[in-house]
Formats: structure tokens, C-alpha cells, sequence
């Protein structure tokens, strides 16, 4: 589940409540949508030179949702105790009698991960790849400068090789560059976290698996719910 810091609105603050304070927000799309195979290179152009697919099927019956963490008798609440049971209720009603797959797109949150294991059976678990995406110029800034051709050429590489499934190639890779190059502190610790990220959520990034299935990898369908690319919950149309 995608969390999000959103202030509060502007105006007299309540009787105990402290300015400035900030509010955790959990956000969710659920849609359906109809296989779409790629190939690593489909992904590649799209994402990195803005090459719009034009046979993209279109997602249906799209619902977002987002709650802030509350507090009910003076106990805390968070958005995903919404959220989760609200995904259980979507995915009930459109594949009730479980013939689809079903596919989980969200971030690296190991707990997140954990709550929607302990809700669904064989869901198809994804790491969204915009946030693969994210680390993999972080890890192009410890070796290159900031917008260089460069850098460019080294995410589109490892994001290639990533969507094949070489997955342990490139952290490999990635290591040797990080032993055999002199880094400053502050970048040996940004490609340590890194580098950890990507072997935590290793068995979420089958994306050749994903994309010969025609699954979904990455969480733009409720991009606009925050600005930012969200995790979702997808199943195939027709559901019945």
C-alpha cells in the first residue's frame, strides 16, 4: 500500500491539535484489465525514451481510495486497516469465484507485504517498477554525474536486464562497480540502501515472468491520486 505525509488543512487548529503537523496517508487503486504481453524492450522505449504504446488495453472500473491514519479513542488507526479489507471487498466482487489471476503492484514496505499475504492466496505479488526505477539512478549517481549520458545509459542497461530476469546479474554487478570504485561515505551508504532494497524484494521482480503473462509492473493507473506512481490491485475483466 502506497503511504503518502499530507499536511492538514489550513485554518483554526482544534483544541489540543499542534501546528504544522503531518498525517500519513494510505492510498489504493483497484481496476481490471485484459492481459497485455510485452517484451523487456516494449518496457524499455515506454519508460525511458516516452515511447507511448498505442495498443495498451485500457484499465475498467477503476476505484481509488485513501485514508489518513485516525485516532479513535485515543487510539491509532492507520490507513491500511481501511484499505486492505476494502481490496478483500473489490477483489470478492469482481473474481468471486477466484478463475483470474489476481496482481498486487506495490513498493518495497516489507509489512505492507505481510498484511496482504495474510488476506489473499496466491496473489500475484509485484514490485511497482517506478520504484525499481528510483534506485537504479540513485546507483548511477554514485558512479556518474547528475543528467549525463552517462547515468542514462546505465539505468536504461540495468533496467533492460532487470525486466529479462536477470535480477541477481545486475545487483552482482552493481556490487563488483561499488568494490572496485572509491565512493565518498555518503555515496557507499546510498548504494548500500540500494542495493539492500533490490535483494529484499528480489522475489517480486520476476517481471520476465510478469510481462510473458501480460501482467501489469508498474502502478501509473492511479498515478494522479497523489502525484506520484501508486500500488494497485488489478484483475483480469469478465469476472465470474
Amino acid at each position: 500500500m502506497s503511504k503518502r505525509m499530507v499536511l492538514p488543512p489550513k485554518g483554526r487548529l482544534k483544541k489540543g491539535q499542534k501546528p504544522g503537523k503531518k498525517k500519513m496517508a494510505c492510498v489504493g487503486g483497484v481496476y481490471t484489465i485484459e492481459p497485455f504481453v510485452r517484451t523487456a524492450q516494449d518496457v524499455v522505449n515506454e519508460v525511458m525514451r516516452h515511447e507511448k504504446q498505442t495498443q495498451r488495453p485500457r484499465s475498467q472500473h477503476k476505484r481509488l481510495r485513501a485514508e489518513l491514519t485516525q485516532r479513535h479513542e485515543g487510539e491509532e488507526i492507520k490507513g491500511t486497516e481501511f484499505i486492505f479489507p476494502w481490496f478483500v471487498q473489490e477483489v470478492a466482487k469482481r473474481n468471486p469465484k477466484g478463475r483470474h489471476p489476481v496482481v498486487c503492484v506495490m513498493d518495497g514496505e516489507r509489512k505492507l507485504w505481510r498484511i496482504l499475504k495474510s488476506l489473499f492466496l496466491g496473489v500475484v505479488c509485484i514490485l511497482d517498477i517506478y520504484h525499481v526505477l528510483e534506485r537504479l539512478w540513485t546507483v548511477a549517481y554514485c558512479f556518474h554525474a547528475e543528467g549525463s549520458k552517462e547515468a542514462q545509459a546505465f539505468v536504461t542497461t540495468r533496467l533492460e536486464r532487470l525486466l529479462e530476469g536477470k535480477v541477481g546479474y545486475v545487483i552482482g554487478g552493481i556490487k563488483q562497480m561499488g568494490v572496485k570504485n572509491k565512493l565518498s561515505k555518503s555515496k557507499q551508504k546510498a548504494l548500500a540502501q540500494a542495493i539492500t532494497y533490490l535483494e529484499n524484494n528480489r522475489r517480486f521482480m520476476k517481471y520476465d515472468t510478469y510481462l510473458s503473462a501480460g501482467y501489469p509492473i508498474g502502478s501509473g493507473v492511479v498515478e494522479g491520486a497523489c502525484r506520484h506512481p501508486t500500488p494497485s490491485l488489478s484483475v483480469p475483466p469478465h469476472s465470474g
